[in-house]
């Protein structure tokens, strides 16, 4: 993991809420500890703060990881702790919206700050973006992208006919602030995204951090979960956010340093969008909101200086790592997302050849057993034809290796 300790060292109320989830966990997973403490510092700094560009808190993140390696301790872990806040926060909680108009619902309820907790999200995604999806459960994926973009303004509900007989009024939110915590193991979301939701800018809003520990260690020392144990901190959280001001939510001015790191990360991933629009590739995308992601975090994890929020250095230079990290994950999730069934097939072969380097043609069918000889052979083909994968002869054995190296995004 690039920059790990960096990562996990959060600065600010983003790293007081990970070490309560960390020491509240059965699994040591502080990967996906971060994420959960991303998504709930940014609802508790709703309506409360915005960046000098005017970005607002709100945030969405994927938490990724294998079946068993303790996914479910952050997200329980934040749901204790909003249940043990005041009623002005507690009412963030949001459950699993359905529909496009129950997610608006919900969030109004909520008073325009919702925290969503949704478990297995590659499966929710899947129900609501597959070609059978109800319409009401299909636009919740466009709603998500309308409501990220309107977190400063005024969002407007659609509007329903006066003939209608069970027509609605308009729900209208001002300054939407959508914080979601999607949980899953990687392969179900890759299955579930499509090049058509990294195109048309669904994807690029999201952060994904993922953990490689499959089997992680059990915590000892791990508290038990009850409103008790996150008490002290539900009542500190009140006290260090304030109250919330949709007049005028407090600016926070990055101080010299900070700033130079942040215009810094923002030149080069522009260039990097630059070259990726150049060379035709999907990271296009991934690089527009890559600046913005940072900005953001930098605001999420800022500072109190004389009882003045400010984004430091430190701050900043989080905020980079955790982007620079999401987006080599971005990376691999994009050569994973599929046009078709085969090119999904090519991508899974095309990965455990990665994973494997260099290996005797008997190796490489055991490894690829689950691909029947014909298709195998097709698949493989392809590869080499595409230059993602070569085969050769050496001594009288057929060997197959990779060709390609995963290009790293540069740390500023």
């Amino acid at each position: 993991m690039n920059n790990n300790k960096m990562i996990l060292n959060a600065p600010g109320l983003v790293g007081k809420i990970a070490t309560y989830i960390n020491e509240t966990s059965y699994k040591e997973q502080p990967i996906l500890a971060l994420a959960a403490a991303i998504v709930a510092t940014g609802a508790f700094y709703g309506h409360r703060l915005r960046t000098r560009t005017n970005l607002r808190t709100n945030i969405m993140v994927f938490a990724l990881g294998e079946s068993g390696a303790g996914k479910d301790g952050s997200r329980v872990a934040v749901k204790i702790l909003l249940d043990a806040m005041p009623e002005s926060f507690s009412k963030m909680a949001c459950g699993n919206p359905i529909s496009a108009p129950g997610l608006l619902a919900a969030l109004n309820k909520a008073g325009g700050v919702g925290v969503f907790l949704i478990d297995e999200i590659g499966h929710f995604i899947a129900s609501i973006n597959g070609k059978k999806a109800p319409s009401h459960a299909a636009e919740i994926m466009g709603l998500l992208t309308q409501l990220f973009t309107s977190a400063n303004t005024t969002f407007r509900g659609g509007e329903y006919s006066d003939r209608a007989k069970d027509a609605k009024p308009r729900v209208d939110i001002i300054q939407p602030c959508v914080c979601f915590l999607g949980s899953s193991t990687p392969d179900r979301v890759y299955n579930a995204i499509s090049l058509d939701d990294v195109a048309d800018g669904f994807l690029p809003r999201w952060l994904v951090l993922e953990s490689d520990d499959i089997a992680p260690a059990n915590n000892p020392a791990h508290k038990n979960f009850d409103k008790s144990t996150g008490a002290a901190l539900a009542k500190e959280i009140p006290e260090i956010v304030g109250a919330a001001d949709l007049s005028a939510p407090r600016c926070v001015i990055p101080d010299d340093e900070a700033r130079q790191i942040l215009d810094s990360f923002a030149d080069t991933v522009d260039k990097l969008r630059q070259k990726a629009i150049t060379g035709g590739s999907n990271m296009k995308y991934i690089y527009t909101r890559a600046a913005e992601h940072a900005e953001k975090l930098a605001l999420i994890a800022c500072e109190y200086k004389n009882a003045a929020p400010v984004i430091t250095a430190q701050s900043a230079a989080w905020a980079v790592a955790v982007v620079n990290y999401s987006v080599e994950k971005m990376r691999r999730m994009i050569e994973k997302v599929a046009a078709s069934p085969h090119e999904q097939a090519m991508n899974d072969m095309a990965e455990i050849i990665a994973r494997r380097g260099k290996m005797a043609g008997t190796d490489f069918c055991n490894y690829c057993r689950r691909w029947k000889l014909k298709e195998r052979e097709e698949l493989l083909k392809d590869l080499v034809a595409c230059g993602r994968a070569k085969q050769y002869r050496e001594d009288g054995t057929t060997y197959i290796e990779p060709t390609q190296n995963v290009e790293n995004v540069p740390n500023v």
